[in-house]
């Protein structure tokens, strides 16, 4: 990176995430498995066995309500661990028919995590794509879990002038990495949600993913013209806000971004608003957002997880009830974390949503 901003000036924010967190040699997903215990961070999948078994359920359900075709997708985009589908794909098993319908795919362009999910879903038969623009036609169930919050962001800071951007440079006197503002007003701001527009001061930052609504365009054209349902689960704001956001974690701790380039996740909350805006104008039909609390409510994680603890040991027991805690309590993940559906046709009944 030095070498690139000696030669070619500051770096774009959004091409640090993208070379930090996928480089296939020096990336951080490249060169490690981050999640778990002994990882950097954790994610539901991880944390209950439960989460994933409901995400099955769903989707077996949406299969049905979408006419039970006989041949559908079943994705996951960013499948991390593949914790989460082989949770999902154990429970389903409860609707036989589904799991004779469904083709496996999974987005996924880490090569170290390519080998892990292969380990938990070789039985499965998974395919796996880089991108999603590869992904074979046909009616699909989407399952996208933490997977917008590591898309490559922008971020703009208000001046009394308009929107600039802020971008990576190297000090001069240390030759360490600092953010820099970019002289010149950036066209990007004209992605900005008009709440923001409106409403920002100067110094004021605001994000942006130029990639994130790309693809949620593509999934929601591919939706409508296809035929199926796509469900987001993220941590971000409902509506547009400014704010910075974005964080590193390593070592299940908060650290400082440009000390731990490559070495820590990158992550920025989703604007499910801003999201949701572009569903709608590619002709898809929007379902929430809600919490990820009241989602799993809905579901029945409280019954699933009572059912799970009568048939443990008192320690076990204790554990699984923490989990659940974990994932729908307000102070922990259940408000944070938001839950919204995608769908190319309207769905009579769409659990939990």
């Amino acid at each position: 990176m030095r070498q690139r901003v000696e030669a070619d000036g500051p770096i774009a924010l959004s091409e640090v995430m993208k070379d930090t967190l996928t480089h296939p040699c020096f990336g951080y997903y490249a060169t490690r498995n981050p999640f778990g215990s002994l990882g950097d961070f954790v994610t539901a999948p991880e944390i209950s066995q439960i989460f994933g078994e409901l995400i099955g359920l769903w989707a077996a359900v949406i299969w049905q309500q979408i006419g039970s075709p006989r041949k559908v997708n079943f994705i996951e985009l960013g499948p991390g661990s593949g914790i989460m589908m082989a949770d999902a794909l154990r429970a389903s098993q409860l609707v036989p028919d589904f799991h004779v319908a469904l083709d496996l795919h999974l987005v996924e362009n880490s090569l170290a995590l390519r080998k892990i999910q292969k380990n938990l879903l070789a039985r499965y038969a998974p395919t796996w794509h880089n991108d999603v623009y590869g992904l074979p036609c046909g009616p699909s169930i989407i399952i996208a879990n933490e997977f917008f919050d590591t898309m490559p962001i922008t971020q703009l800071v208000r001046s009394r002038l308009g929107w600039h951007e802020r971008r990576l440079s190297f000090d001069q006197q240390t030759n360490m990495p600092t953010w820099t503002i970019m002289p010149e007003i950036s066209h990007l701001a004209n992605l900005l949600h008009p709440k923001v527009l409106n409403s920002a001061q100067p110094e004021d930052i605001a994000e942006v993913s130029s990639v994130s609504l790309s693809l949620a365009d593509a999934l929601a054209r591919r939706l409508v013209s296809e035929g199926g349902v796509a469900l987001v689960i993220d941590y971000g704001y409902c509506n547009s806000a400014v704010g910075d956001t974005l964080q590193a974690i390593k070592e299940h701790k908060f650290v400082d971004i440009l000390k731990n380039l490559g070495e820590s996740d990158l992550t920025a909350h989703v604007d499910f608003a801003a999201l949701s805006a572009v569903v709608n104008r590619a002709g898809a039909i929007v379902y929430g957002p809600l919490t990820q609390g009241n989602f799993l409510l809905s579901l029945g994680i409280i019954q699933r997880t009572y059912n799970l603890m009568k048939e443990s040991n008192h320690k076990q027991a204790r554990n699984i009830e923490a989990a659940m805690v974990r994932l729908i309590h307000s102070n922990e993940m259940g408000s944070l974390f938001k839950v919204v559906a995608w769908a190319g046709q309207k769905i009579n009944l769409l659990p939990g949503l």
